[in-house]
């Protein structure tokens, strides 16, 4: 069996798998749309609540990046101890920065009444 034909096989055996490469997977991802509670109409429940979801999702999005930052910056001190002020500063000056503009507040403070009552 020659080389083209082991390939010409694997090609074969990918494509009955239904096996598809993460990473085309991934830019084929259909990425949800933003919606902001300025360009709904209230009286439609259905664009309520897909400004609701998006708010979620965003929120969500932040909350998991802060909580991975300071996974990183607690295995950065674990691992330089004494010396993790100096060592760890740009991780602990991005968690601070990002502990001030990435508050949690839910969707209802930015829900405002319909303006056109």
């Amino acid at each position: 069996m020659g080389m083209s034909s082991l390939t010409s096989c694997a090609n074969e055996l990918l494509e009955k798998s239904n096996i598809t490469n993460t990473a085309a997977s991934y830019e084929n991802h259909k990425r949800p749309e933003l919606v902001s509670f300025d360009d709904i109409n209230y009286e439609n429940f259905d664009e309520v609540e897909k400004a609701r979801t998006s708010m979620m999702r965003e929120q969500w999005i932040r909350n998991q990046e802060l909580r991975i930052t300071h996974d990183a910056l607690r295995k950065c001190k674990q691992y330089h101890g004494p010396d993790a002020q100096k060592n760890c500063r740009p991780l602990i000056l991005k968690y601070m920065k990002m502990i001030e503009s990435y508050p949690l507040q839910g969707y209802l403070g930015y829900q405002k009444n319909d303006p056109s009552l």
